[in-house]
């Protein structure tokens, strides 16, 4: 019984890693919405805790290491975007962060 209620009632999680050139956060908030779930943007939530230096955001930076970007795939980058992208921190730690914001 309690296998059957946690596979109705938790929930549901989809990932959504994309190029910077796609622009994929209205699309994504709009099934969202539509689908009843919530859009989170990691890098918003990362962008967040670092700048509010949170406990969160003080993992994060003893976690950075800075990943070469694609110089080919760079396009305008008004939110900072690169620089707060999952990619450059720990997994781990990415993943607990947003466990810990979406509870």
């Amino acid at each position: 019984m309690t296998k059957d209620l946690n596979a109705k009632f938790n929930p549901r999680v989809i990932l959504v890693n994309h190029e910077k050139s796609l622009h994929v956060d209205t699309s994504c908030s709009n099934l969202a919405i539509k689908y009843n779930m919530v859009y989170i943007s990691a890098y918003q939530v990362i962008k967040e805790n670092i700048e509010n230096k949170t406990e969160w955001g003080k993992k994060l930076l003893a976690s950075k290491s800075p990943r070469m970007v694609n110089q080919s795939l760079l396009v305008k980058d008004e939110f900072s975007e690169a620089e707060f992208s999952p990619v450059h921190f720990d997994l781990n730690i990415v993943m607990q962060l947003l466990k810990d914001t979406l509870s």
